[in-house]
Order: C-alpha cells, then sequence, then structure tokens
C-alpha cells in the first residue's frame, strides 16, 4: 500500500487532497519537516549537547531517513493524555508512538492502518 493511500485503496496528496500525483503541490516541504521535527522535539525535555536548535536539526534528519516509514515496526505505549496525530481525537490515558518515525496514533487509528 502506498504511504499516501487510505484503507479503502484511494490514494491522495496530503497537502491538498487531489488523487495522488496529479496535482501540482510540492512532495516535499522543508519548512513543514522541520515544523514536525520542532513539535516532536516539544515532547520530551532536551538533555542532550546544543541545545534546542541542535535537536531540532537531529530530528529532522531522523524524519528524513525515515519518511516513507511503513509503521511496521514496534508501536510504544505513551501514558497520560494525549492527542491522536490521525484523526485528533483526545485520548485520556495513552498513545501508541511509532518507534520508527515517532507518529503518534489512537489504538483505533494504529488498528486501521492494516
Amino acid at each position: 500500500m502506498s504511504p499516501n493511500s487510505c484503507r479503502c485503496r484511494a490514494e491522495f496528496c496530503y497537502v491538498c487532497g487531489e488523487h495522488w500525483k496529479t496535482c501540482a503541490c510540492e512532495q516535499w516541504d522543508e519548512a513543514r519537516l522541520l515544523e514536525r521535527a520542532a513539535d516532536v522535539v516539544a515532547r520530551r525535555p532536551v538533555r542532550a549537547a546544543g541545545g534546542v536548535e541542535q535537536a531540532i536539526e537531529r530530528m529532522a534528519g531522523h524524519l528524513r531517513d525515515r519518511h516513507e516509514c511503513d509503521h511496521e515496526g514496534r508501536w510504544l505505549r505513551v501514558n497520560g493524555a494525549h492527542r491522536c496525530e490521525e484523526c485528533r481525537y483526545n485520548l485520556p490515558n495513552y498513545i501508541l508512538e511509532c518507534r520508527k518515525c515517532q507518529l503518534r496514533d489512537c489504538l483505533r487509528c494504529r488498528q486501521n492502518r492494516l
């Protein structure tokens, strides 16, 4: 299954919603990557040398390497209240995080990825 398809096999552009690879949208947006990296870094206190800026750059590199993650690896349970990054549902007890790309999904979205 393509990374831009849903369970029903529909493939679409995440930016505009048109059929996948028929639009003129940029396939790679560095600003969105850095925004995503900053969001992931903000989840945990930064303890590494170099501070937040270097942590964001390291995370951006990590996300670049895993931009086509298939989410087939182990998912980590993160306790506490969180919001699903797919359906935006607020969860009071825990969320699942892909250990490869740090995507956070609720159990329903995780199971519907198959």
